[in-house]
């Protein structure tokens, strides 16, 4: 897609070499929900940014796994309508939305005054891969923005911490933080893991949460703990303030679905089973995807940093029909918007024995990753597209041989 203003000028929105600049006016994007029928239609969220201002027109075409381009399409862009104080609306914040400073109630569909975010649930605890900081609201504005910590003793006395765990940082008592958010259909998450050694000064975490438009929820405290474990096929808490012992995950890990705790290694062959095939001496030479849900694989632990794990993958299926001298597995492309590590295996299972190869970043700067394995005998393989954050996202993924 290609953003344009009123004078048919480019806006840079897009960044498409993954250096932290939007420096292009061409971005794609990947729906959530890939559609794989002849006639199809699907919704896609462009990520608004300064740059989208003076967004008046766009240029949208479609690309499919051969990497083929269809015809372009040009299409006004439109204001959505704005409702007033008392006035309908969609809740859902498709159709309309209400004017600053209001929300949409679901309970009247009607325009109301917006009255802040709300806290319903904090948590601050240990977990096998370290500490983690969780907080769970509504906010029916959906324009909740940061999160104000305060770091506590067991007796309630500020501890100053070193958050960026750098010997020439400042400590800090309280740190207001951008990072770790979800926001979806009037509910939030916030998840953060702080450095193992978080725990170590840190005993209790307050939390307030504060929207746009300088609204603030009331302060909840957490205290260090183990999170409440559930066992196989009970229901669990897909956001983390429980979990599933032993080898077990809360699966899907969405929303909607009915989450349970589902033995990772009965979960992993059902996903390979339906898992996208790429053969790179066929005409699919792409992948896209979008990483959402729980954790079923983890990556070898020598290959990423102790936050790297207990993220959403996606699993692909590589079919090899002859030896290759050099074999190349990539993430950077235009369609990936997010930290990846991608993760070879000659299995389904990919334990430790199992798998290939591994590489978290394709270069200093660069959060993409490609994997070069040399001399890979004919066969089938599985290529596993991980995470580094809890959100996931979109990716695109290639593979080449000589």
């Amino acid at each position: 897609m290609t953003a344009l203003d009123s004078n048919n000028s480019g806006l840079a929105w897009f960044d498409a070499d993954h250096d932290g600049t939007q420096e292009s006016s061409t971005g794609y994007l990947v729906p959530q929900v890939i559609p794989n029928e002849t006639s199809f239609n699907f919704d896609i969220l462009v990520p608004i940014t300064s740059a989208l201002r003076n967004w008046s027109q766009a240029k949208i075409s479609l690309f499919d796994r051969t990497d083929a381009v269809s015809n372009e399409l040009s299409v006004a862009v439109e204001q959505q309508p704005e409702r007033a104080s008392g006035q309908a609306c969609d809740p859902a914040s498709k159709t309309d939305r209400c004017a600053q400073g209001f929300e949409c109630s679901a309970a009247s569909s009607t325009c109301v005054r917006h009255t802040g975010p709300s806290l319903s649930q904090v948590a601050y605890v240990t977990t096998t891969n370290g500490p983690m900081l969780l907080a769970a609201g509504t906010d029916n504005a959906d324009d909740v923005i940061e999160m104000k910590l305060g770091f506590q003793d067991s007796k309630g006395a500020a501890v100053l911490v070193n958050v960026t765990n750098d010997d020439k940082a400042q400590q800090v008592a309280t740190l207001t933080t951008t990072d770790g958010y979800s926001i979806t259909d009037g509910a939030f998450l916030f998840h953060v893991d702080p450095a193992a050694t978080f725990s170590q000064a840190v005993n209790k975490v307050t939390f307030a949460t504060v929207d746009a438009q300088s609204h603030s929820s009331t302060i909840s405290t957490g205290t260090l703990g183990p999170a409440t474990s559930r066992g196989s096929g009970s229901t669990c808490d897909y956001r983390g303030f429980n979990y599933c012992s032993g080898a077990s995950a809360c699966y899907p890990g969405t929303p909607s679905g009915k989450n349970t705790c589902q033995p990772v290694g009965a979960v992993q062959p059902s996903l390979c089973k339906v898992a996208p095939v790429i053969d790179p001496t066929s005409t699919s030479l792409v992948i896209t995807g979008y990483n959402v849900g729980s954790s079923i694989w983890e990556p070898p632990a020598a290959c990423v940093t102790d936050n790297g794990f207990g993220h959403p993958e996606t699993v692909v299926k590589l079919h090899l029909p002859a030896a290759a001298t050099l074999l190349t597995v990539t993430t950077d492309r235009r369609e990936t918007h997010m930290d990846t590590v991608v993760y070879v295996a000659s299995a389904c299972g990919a334990s430790a024995t199992q798998v290939l190869g591994c590489n978290d970043d394709t270069s200093f700067g660069n959060v993409t990753s490609t994997l070069a394995l040399p001399g890979v005998v004919a066969g089938d393989y599985y290529i596993i597209v991980d995470s580094m954050s809890n959100d996931g996202g979109p990716f695109g993924l290639t593979v080449t041989t000589q």
